[in-house]
């Protein structure tokens, strides 16, 4: 095992102690994160492109790079467990939306703060496509990179549409312009999606498959950089905003759902994932696929519904930072039950 190898594989199984660090960081020192998150490089016309943008268009032209011509046959062969995974994803918004809606309906004080700003805030983190990091935790614990694309595309491509419907039944009064920047969003962010991974597909298939072997160390190392460096940005920023709430019970009821959103959406991914497929690649793709969300459209949106309330943000940016705790903690269990030897086996009877 060479240098880079050995780094590599250090660094994966020392990720969580890296991921609570990072967070640590960012509670602590938010303010390089905050100024990271909002540096972007001009472009020209009045266009800039974000450098947490750049970082995420890397992780997905490393899993653009991943995608094996295997993967993409059995994808191509067997579409029923795409559309399985997608299914589960809409299911859980909508069952999330009627219990919202119901609870609403029949308990009327669920509607003031701190509870209603906090559960719209939950449901509209459910109605979000998977989190475009999806495709690096999955090329981490060693899932189908084709099927957590394709989750990633698809929900995007069906998120528009939620966010119209929860416009409509949360009746909020805004400007039909803000619906406007919120769907270019979702198409900006199709694009953001597609065009790195394609490229990295080609860029796969010009290469070859032993070269590309030969670089899986160092693609995990750069994987591993961009996904903390993100983590920290959006995990300070987050910091920054919460630390200006000065409402304990808000807070309080933030963190709670939150953290049941968090373990919901992975327990539900978890057997969406058993349901869909027997094969193990495909089901950690769905775990992180159906489990994650994409949360900066989700503040978007928050904010076009309710305007300059940190009870709807609370919520969103705590979920943002608990699944890539919980995903790393899914990719510790990925690493450890690779690790487990085969059970042995008696030898026959003479």
């Amino acid at each position: 095992m060479n240098f880079l190898d050995y780094t590599a594989e250090l660094v994966r199984r020392r990720f969580l102690w890296l991921l609570g660090s990072v967070y640590l960081l960012a509670w602590l020192a938010p303010d390089p994160g905050t100024a990271l998150c909002q540096a972007a490089v001009p472009l020209g016309d009045g266009f800039q492109l974000r450098i947490t943008q750049l970082l995420l268009a890397m992780l997905l032209f490393n899993a653009g790079l991943g995608m094996q011509g295997k993967q993409l046959q059995t994808l191509g062969s067997r579409p029923g467990v795409l559309l399985i995974a997608c299914s589960a994803k809409l299911a859980f918004f909508f069952l999330l939306l009627g219990v919202y809606g119901l609870a609403m309906a029949l308990t009327p004080w669920l509607a003031q703060d701190p509870w209603g700003p906090i559960a719209l805030g939950l449901v509209i983190v459910s109605s979000m496509p998977a989190a475009n990091s999806s495709p690096a935790w999955s090329q981490s614990a060693g899932g189908s990179i084709p099927l957590s694309w394709g989750i990633v595309v698809l929900t995007t491509l069906a998120s528009p549409a939620l966010a119209v419907l929860i416009y409509q039944v949360t009746h909020a009064g805004v400007a039909s312009s803000s619906l406007l920047d919120t769907l270019g969003e979702f198409l900006w962010f199709l694009a953001c999606v597609t065009v790195p991974s394609l490229c990295g597909l080609l860029a796969s298939l010009a290469a070859g498959p032993q070269r590309i072997e030969s670089l899986k160390p160092l693609i995990r190392l750069v994987n591993t950089f961009c996904l903390l460096a993100l983590i920290y940005a959006f995990g300070a920023t987050a910091a920054s905003r919460l630390s200006g709430a000065g409402n304990g019970l808000g807070l309080g009821v933030s963190v709670a759902g939150a953290l049941f959103l968090c373990l919901a959406s992975f327990s539900w991914a978890r057997i969406a994932g058993r349901l869909a497929t027997e094969n193990s690649e495909e089901r950690v793709a769905i775990h992180f696929g159906v489990g994650m969300f994409n949360n900066s459209i989700a503040l978007t949106l928050g904010a076009s519904i309710v305007d300059n309330d940190v009870l709807i943000y609370a919520p969103i940016v705590l979920f943002a930072m608990m699944q890539h705790l919980i995903a790393g903690l899914v990719d510790r269990h990925s690493l450890t039950r690779s690790e487990t030897p085969p059970p042995a086996t008696e030898p026959p009877a003479a």
